[in-house]
């Protein structure tokens, strides 16, 4: 498994998301065919077979992530940043639902996607949620 390759996945992978979400559109298939001609030089990059792991897995469960977020976040935190949805979003498909990497592996990775693209310190909120849902029985 290539983890650096996979880093740069799970950018993309959020990048697309994000469009996905904020467009109420669900085709993954296009979406990631206007992001492949936007940035044709990092789709070299990627492992493309991960990418739509990722994407229809987070699609198909959008549901079940969405009760683990709410079960596992505290009423004064409930409000969160999109960004930092999304990744809740990657990291919880990851952990809960994938269960393929070391979950360490899963929360480093999502904590460093927060560090480059979401608020200045929401990444500590973010990992003290992955850290509950690990560790959670749900």
């Amino acid at each position: 498994m290539n983890f650096k390759k996979n880093k740069k996945t799970r950018e993309i992978a959020l990048q697309i998301l994000y469009s996905l979400i904020v467009s109420k559109n669900n085709n993954i298939k296009k979406k990631t065919n206007e992001f492949k001609i936007i940035k044709k030089n990092i789709f070299n990059k990627i492992n493309i077979k991960y990418l739509f792991k990722i994407l229809n897995g987070i699609i198909k469960n959008i549901k079940f992530i969405k009760k683990i977020i709410k079960i596992n976040i505290k009423k004064n935190t409930r409000y969160i940043g999109l960004i930092e949805k999304y990744i809740l979003y990657m990291a919880i498909y990851e952990i809960k639902i994938k269960k393929t990497l070391p979950i360490k592996v899963i929360i480093n990775e999502n904590i460093e996607l927060i560090k480059k693209f979401g608020s200045k310190n929401d990444y500590k909120l973010i990992n003290k949620i992955l850290h509950k849902i690990c560790f959670n029985n749900i």
